[in-house]
């Protein structure tokens, strides 16, 4: 408490938060925490119990102990203070935070550097470092902790002894020397203004996203294998990835202001362009490397992809997103394209990520009903198509989660059973718009060709569990779920009604280990589907009547 109380009177007489400031405030602390220390240990080595007295040079001994302690404190202090605000640090309380102070700003709350504790590992071990140093020119030695009680000193005749008086910890003297590419990343843009600060957040988010290719991009650009510029001009220019397969062009307008009202939008906008621009450096590097070609379209629909997702994510984790501002348009046409192969208004020069301005976005040259009408047609041509494959399934969640990022009303007084037939796509739209409203499905749309007549038991009723076998078909599996059949006659059966929801069953109502695993496995489906339809997208579950009776083999 003395020390924080002498190092903030220190900081206060300089004032300011710069590093030299910061320094000395350190340095005061370390130093008064240093000194009292000393005081109290000093006592117990003046005191010579053997010979029952105090040590003939007690004086100068107590003088020697509290200065070495006093300017030990006062340089590592110094040091650590120095370098952890020179990269970027905030120091409150005796101890630095790393924010990234563009994004902190954009969501109006701390937004903190995934490669922090780096830098504050960095900045401390430097100033252990400058402690030895001082320790060393007093007469000790150069002491290196090795953790669990034991640790090596190099003596003045360049010797190694043992020594677990204190010291630099090896582990975090390793993590400072392996973190040289972040205090060098963070060095050079944090003190580099707008265009810096920009950088750093493009990176820092584009590796808070989660994606394991986004992380792979920020780690690149740290590691000086790509660099980001910002360099483009002119409206539409978003990003280009440069002929060197290193360089990620950004436009001039990427540089973030604290008071752009856009902001947030912004931000959100030019990370997933950084990573889009990312992925195609990607993309050219293994292609040259490897010998191959591929053509711009099938580059640009991967990249924005990429991009798609990333927006997904940082909506997800930060709720920022590109919805009501400028950036709107060309994000639906991106996800569009990456689902469809329409490219919608963009460039396609397989390295960019930029509106084609002579056609324009979403073909605006039709007139507003012809527009509507085939927007009208591809969404029901959309939703009738069935999920055969985890491609499909995987493509069904990344245009759904476009639809949640950029709500638009759905088509109105449209039911999805007119045709008689319920795909997945169906029965999710359904889900968010039904209103719990009830759907009636032919149940010769049902593909039952394998139910046979032992499949009932004597009171002439079969469960037939969709999801446990391939060739049920994983559209119909992953609408129905289990559906219960009833004898009608000798060789017919109907369908008992079913509702479209996410119940879990009991595993332990298995009948043997076969039948256990498979409700198991019937659940963790389950889960996934819940946590998919309803605490992001919402909405009502609703019973399926089914049409009709069926003949046994058909």
């Amino acid at each position: 408490m003395v020390g924080s109380w002498a190092g903030s009177w220190a900081g206060n007489i300089f004032g300011g938060n710069n590093w030299f400031t910061v320094g000395i405030e350190m340095g005061v602390q370390r130093m008064t925490e240093g000194v009292v220390e000393s005081s109290f240990m000093v006592g117990a080595k003046v005191y010579d119990f053997k010979a029952g007295k105090l040590r003939d040079d007690w004086a100068s001994f107590i003088g020697k102990s509290i200065l070495e302690s006093g300017m030990i404190g006062l340089v590592s202090g110094f040091t650590t203070g120095m370098i952890g605000s020179a990269i970027g640090g905030t120091y409150t309380n005796g101890s630095f935070v790393f924010l990234d102070k563009k994004s902190s700003k954009a969501l109006g709350k701390e937004v903190y550097l995934f490669y922090g504790d780096k830098l504050n590992n960095f900045a401390y071990t430097m100033g252990d470092v400058a402690g030895e140093a001082v320790h060393f020119g007093f007469g000790g030695n150069f002491r290196i902790n090795l953790g669990g009680g034991y640790g090596i000193g190099i003596t003045h005749d360049g010797n190694l002894v043992s020594d677990a008086t204190g010291g630099v910890g090896l582990v975090n003297l390793v993590d400072a020397i392996g973190s040289l590419n972040y205090v060098g990343f963070q060095y050079r843009n944090v003190n580099g203004g707008d265009e810096g600060l920009s950088r750093i957040s493009y990176v820092n988010m584009g590796y808070l996203s989660g994606d394991m290719q986004n992380m792979k991009t920020a780690m690149d650009v740290i590691n000086d294998k790509k660099r980001i510029e910002f360099d483009l001009e002119g409206e539409g220019e978003y990003g280009y990835a440069g002929e060197d397969n290193r360089t990620i062009h950004l436009n001039r307008e990427a540089i973030l202001a604290d008071d752009d009202a856009e902001l947030r939008a912004k931000l959100a906008h030019y990370t997933a362009t950084t990573m889009h621009e990312g992925f195609h450096i990607d993309q050219h590097e293994w292609l040259a490397k490897n010998g191959y070609e591929m053509d711009d379209i099938t580059l640009e629909r991967m990249a924005y992809e990429q991009s798609t997702k990333t927006l997904a994510l940082l909506n997800l984790r930060f709720g920022l997103n590109v919805g009501g501002s400028k950036y709107e348009d060309v994000a639906i046409a991106g996800a569009e394209f990456a689902r469809t192969g329409d490219p919608y208004g963009l460039d396609m020069s397989g390295r960019s990520f930029k509106k084609d301005n002579s056609v324009g976005m979403k073909n605006e040259s039709r007139t507003t009903n012809e527009q509507e009408m085939r927007k009208i047609y591809e969404n029901r041509l959309y939703l009738s198509k069935e999920v055969k494959s985890p491609l499909d399934l995987a493509e069904f969640f990344l245009v759904e989660t476009v639809k949640w990022m950029f709500p638009e009303k759905d088509e109105p007084d449209w039911r999805p059973d007119e045709d008689g037939k319920l795909t997945l796509r169906e029965a999710f739209y359904w889900f968010k718009n039904g209103k719990g409203e009830k759907l009636e499905v032919d149940i010769k749309s049902l593909n039952l060709d394998r139910v046979k007549l032992s499949d009932f038991n004597k009171e002439g009723k079969a469960e037939i569990h969709l999801e446990s076998h391939p060739w049920w078909g994983l559209d119909q599996a992953l609408v129905y779920g289990t559906i219960t059949l009833e004898l009608v006659g000798s060789n017919q059966y109907k369908v008992r009604p079913d509702k479209y929801d996410f119940e879990m069953h009991n595993i332990l109502n298995g009948k043997g280990w076969d039948e256990r695993m498979r409700v198991l496995m019937r659940n963790v489906a389950t889960a996934a589907a819940r946590l998919i339809h309803t605490p992001f997208f919402g909405g009502k579950s609703y019973y399926i009547n089914f049409n009709g009776t069926n003949t046994i083999g058909e």
